[in-house]
């Protein structure tokens, strides 16, 4: 990248792989996850602090179930995220080595990637407004107001501030708390021969 003239933005970005090995509940695997941070890097900090320690103990406490765990790990980095003004997206896949499955749970619109047993391609989607017509009503539904300019484009903000953004789905950014969606979505998918996952 080409900074002339200008100081470079800071790192908001980062990235956690972690093996994970709980006997006790038959359980071994791969964890990664991406958090893209915005808005300041205080948000994927502590989100990549603390991600593998939520996710074993979501999966001790649901018995292994990855899907939910998944889940209760995501609410637990919003609880903990709540107070923050930067943001951060996040993508993460388990590959369960007891299962011979990936799970995928993914929040805002940084993308994985993997393919079908037939081999076509395939990505989650991706939660912001400009791509994703259905996320821009329902953050309609939540309250989000729309602002659109000629020279910047579309997005949302909540009708007490100013604060904008593209995204429909984050951790973090307490401002746009009431207009961002804290669920992800959760993909299952087989382990074939070959299966390269792209986060």
């Amino acid at each position: 990248h080409d900074h002339t003239g200008s100081r470079p933005r800071p790192m908001e970005d980062r990235h956690l792989v972690a093996q994970i090995n709980l006997p006790q509940i038959n359980v071994r695997g791969t964890l990664a996850v991406v958090f893209d941070g915005f808005g300041g890097e205080l948000a994927a900090n502590k989100a990549v602090r603390n991600a593998q320690m939520l996710f074993e103990q979501a999966l001790i406490h649901r018995q292994g179930n990855v899907r939910e765990a998944l889940q209760v790990m995501t609410a637990s980095l919003n609880v903990l995220l709540a107070n923050e003004e930067s943001g951060t997206s996040m993508s993460a896949v388990f590959v369960s080595e007891t299962q011979d499955r990936a799970f995928i749970a993914a929040l805002g619109d940084c993308p994985v990637f993997w393919k079908t047993e037939v081999g076509m391609p395939m990505m989650t989607l991706a939660h912001n407004i400009r791509t994703n017509e259905a996320e821009l009503r329902a953050a309609q539904a939540r309250g989000a107001i729309v602002e659109a300019n000629p020279s910047e484009g579309t997005y949302i903000r909540p009708p007490d501030n100013k604060t904008r953004i593209l995204l429909t789905r984050a951790l973090g950014a307490r401002k746009l708390g009431r207009i961002l969606s804290r669920e992800p979505d959760i993909d299952e998918i087989p382990l074939i021969d070959g299966q390269v996952i792209v986060l």
